[in-house]
């Protein structure tokens, strides 16, 4: 058996070395690991990452690799890098934050080289130890995705289909990898809906909390995630499918505005209304980060709202530009969202 470890990488610079260290012990315990290689795929870290990099791959140079992405950004995306760049039959794909235990790795090798299973993945859901996990959100938010994949999608998952720790056979899903999803944070999830025949196996592991670094789990993430599902089931061109998604999501702002312009009819100014139609963006975001998975980051708060007041200049100058043709205050607001778009597809912003 030959393997390529393959660990998406941001801003991690605490657990690069532990999670290196961790696997590289129980993999010289695997007797049939005939070779391996760790393929490091970072997305440009700003932490310190790239030199702690640079000295594994001067002591480890037979078997470490990293790559470091610049433009791209998402782990799907440099999960997918790492798995065409990889050499080996094989691929282990695992979160860097070392919350997984790793000590069900040979199990689930057994499983895939012996009993030749297609896909083979770490099963965080049924295990009694995982306590302090299943209290988070996150482990909450978690149940609630697995039911609408359910609803949405009548096909067999595994129990942990979002599990960030899996093995699989290069082979059996490099077919269809150019549909993947490469600005998503699930893959795993990605691969079963699109290889929907794959045998898959699930072998139980602990869970444990992140010790190093910060979560990336933030709004845009769970839109993403959301996204996914809505493009899986829907078979319409990539860029349609981003432009629809991001007016579906801004309609909760949309329909505030236009409660405030009925309820409050003397604000009749287009630049008092807009930068309330952008204000309740931003504290859906804000609130939902903050409050709801209870994360802030304070250089991306300042960039949102950098970004949504060069949106508001642009839409305040079109519309006295065009004031004189009677176009509706809606015109403006579709259009504003469009520009929200491009400017979240660029991900760099993390706008809605």
């Amino acid at each position: 058996m030959k393997l390529s470890i393959i660990i998406p990488t941001l801003n991690e610079k605490g657990n690069i070395n532990l999670i290196f260290e961790e696997l590289s012990k129980r993999l010289k315990k695997i007797d049939y690991l005939e070779n391996y290689e760790f393929i490091f795929i970072d997305d440009n870290s700003q932490d310190g990452s790239l030199e702690v990099f640079k000295k594994l791959n001067e002591k480890h140079p037979e078997i470490f690799r990293s790559i470091i992405r610049k433009k791209d950004k998402g782990l799907s995306g440099a999960v997918i890098e790492g798995i065409i760049n990889s050499k080996y039959e094989y691929n282990l794909i695992i979160d860097a934050d070392c919350q997984y235990d790793l000590d069900n790795l040979n199990q689930m090798t057994n499983e895939i080289f012996y009993n030749k299973n297609q896909i083979v993945i770490a099963n965080r859901i049924g295990v009694d130890s995982s306590k302090e996990w299943k209290k988070t959100l996150k482990f909450f938010l978690s149940r609630i995705g697995f039911k609408t994949i359910k609803l949405f999608f009548n096909v067999d998952l595994p129990k942990d289909v979002l599990s960030g720790f899996f093995i699989t056979k290069k082979e059996s899903i490099l077919d269809k990898i150019k549909t993947y999803n490469k600005t998503g944070y699930k893959i795993l999830l990605d691969i079963i809906l699109s290889n929907k025949n794959l045998k898959f196996a699930e072998v139980p592991t602990n869970f444990n909390q992140r010790i190093y670094g910060e979560s990336k789990m933030t709004f845009s993430v769970m839109l993403d995630f959301i996204y996914l599902i809505y493009s899986k089931k829907y078979s319409l061109p990539l860029f349609l499918k981003r432009i629809f998604f991001n007016y579906l999501v801004n309609i909760p702002s949309l329909v505030t505005c236009y409660l405030i312009v009925l309820f409050f009819n003397k604000i009749n100014s287009f630049e008092i209304i807009y930068p309330i139609f952008l204000l309740i963006n931003y504290l859906f975001v804000f609130m939902s980060e903050k409050l709801i998975l209870r994360i802030f980051n304070l250089t991306r708060a300042i960039k949102i709202l950098i970004s949504y007041a060069i949106i508001y200049l642009i839409i305040i100058l079109l519309y006295k530009l065009t004031f004189d043709l009677n176009l509706k205050y809606i015109i403006y607001f579709i259009f504003s969202i469009f520009i929200t778009y491009n400017f979240y597809n660029r991900k760099k912003w993390f706008l809605l």
